[in-house]
């Protein structure tokens, strides 16, 4: 089994990607993750890379449903996920003040030098935010050599505002109104989801004293937007 978390919380993963990109992420990670060979596939649960493989075709069959497809579209371009969006790179930005200011010897908790998962779902993101931005207030004078701080804690403040904003209880009511045979496939993708990020830890693992090679385990073509370049073709390599 890939993972154990509640089926409520793989259908909220996956709705949020559209499978095209979803399956386009899987094929690339799995491609990268078998040629890492044996050591790689040891880091992992027994049989994952099967169970792995086995997920993707299922998102892939999932596609031929019109169904599924409409409900993929229509979730996935949601004002949500742009606030979600949004909120990640802030916590790039939120990093790397934070890191100017730990560089310059300031004393800084290490919740601001890091960008840790910053909550996948609403509420989840919702508490990282304040919790940012609160620790960012408390910290104000430790902050005050560093233009960007106001713009960060501004920025912070109104994507906290966004967030509150969306009406949880009717998105859960809206997800209840679905098809279960979407609803399954929304499943199916967050177990993806879930797994390409596992394999991805699992590659950091194995190439810890790797940068370069640590790089290939990535999420840029789920994440990509606009014309931002897929990663570079696989090539076969050598496991340490």
């Amino acid at each position: 089994m890939i993972t154990n978390l509640p089926r409520e919380q793989l259908i909220e993963a996956g709705q949020r990607y559209r499978a095209g990109f979803l399956l386009e992420q899987g094929g690339y990670t799995l491609a990268v993750a078998r040629q890492a060979g044996p050591q790689y596939e040891a880091l992992l649960p027994q049989n994952f890379m099967t169970e792995a493989e086995a997920v993707q075709r299922e998102v892939e069959k999932g596609l031929r449903d019109r169904t599924n497809v409409a409900a993929d579209a229509k979730d996935s371009t949601r004002v949500q996920n742009e606030v979600l969006r949004r909120t990640r790179e802030w916590r790039r930005k939120m990093v790397a003040v934070g890191r100017m200011a730990q560089r310059a010897g300031v004393n800084i908790p290490e919740a601001l030098t890091t960008i840790g998962r910053g909550g996948a779902s609403v509420p989840a993101a919702l508490r990282g935010l304040h919790e940012a931005v609160g620790l960012l207030k408390e910290h104000a004078t430790d902050f005050a050599p560093f233009p960007l701080y106001d713009a960060v804690v501004g920025e912070g403040e109104s994507l906290a505002t966004a967030l509150a904003g969306a009406d949880a209880e009717q998105e859960r009511k809206r997800l209840s109104d679905l098809p279960k045979t979407v609803l399954d496939w929304y499943a199916a993708k967050g177990r993806l989801y879930t797994a390409i990020k596992m394999m991805n830890d699992a590659g950091r693992a194995l190439y810890a004293g790797d940068v370069t090679m640590a790089a290939r385990f990535n999420m840029e073509i789920l994440y990509r937007r606009g014309g931002r370049p897929a990663p570079a073709p696989v090539t076969p390599v050598t496991p340490p």
